[in-house]
C-alpha cells in the first residue's frame, strides 16, 4: 500500500531513477499589476495624481513661464496625453479598490484622492474635446 502524500506517480518516478522536482517555480504574473490589490491601489492612485500634476506642469512650462516655445494649440494637444493616462490609472485604482478585501482608512483616503484627481483628468479630457469641437464649429461659420 502507498503511504498518504506519496502518490503512485511519484513512486514510479523514484523507482525509474528520476528524482521528482520538489521545488516549483512561482507562477509568472503580468508585471503591470502587482500581486496584492493593496499595492496596486497605492501605485495606481499615485500615478493618477502624478499624471494630472504633469499635465499642469507642462502647461505652466508653455504659457506663463515660456520655457518651451510651442504654439498654444499644440501645447493643449500634448498635455492631454497625461490626462488620458490618468483616466486609465483611475480605472485601475477603482478596480484595485474593489479587489481589496481588508480596507483601512489609508486605502479609503488614497481612493478619495485618486477619485478627485481622476475627475480632474476626466474633466480635462472633456474640456479638450469641447475646445476642439468649438474650434471646428466656429471655423465653419463665415466671418
Amino acid at each position: 500500500m502507498a503511504k498518504l502524500g506519496n502518490g503512485g506517480s511519484e513512486r514510479r518516478a523514484q523507482a525509474g531513477g528520476r528524482v521528482p522536482n520538489t521545488q516549483r517555480k512561482p507562477a509568472k504574473h503580468f508585471p503591470f499589476f502587482p500581486l496584492s490589490p493593496e499595492r496596486a491601489l497605492v501605485i495606481s492612485s499615485a500615478l493618477t495624481v502624478f499624471s494630472f500634476l504633469s499635465h499642469i506642469f507642462f502647461l505652466l512650462l508653455v504659457d506663463p513661464w515660456r520655457v518651451l516655445d510651442i504654439p498654444k494649440e499644440d501645447a493643449i494637444s500634448y498635455s492631454t496625453i497625461p490626462l488620458g493616462f490618468g483616466v486609465v490609472f483611475l480605472l485601475c485604482t477603482i478596480y484595485s479598490f474593489v479587489r481589496t478585501e481588508s480596507r483601512s482608512i489609508f486605502h479609503i483616503v488614497l481612493f478619495i484622492f485618486a477619485l478627485i484627481f481622476g475627475s480632474f483628468n476626466l474633466h480635462g479630457l472633456v474640456g479638450f474635446v469641447h475646445h476642439y469641437l468649438n474650434l471646428m464649429v466656429l471655423s465653419s461659420y463665415p466671418r
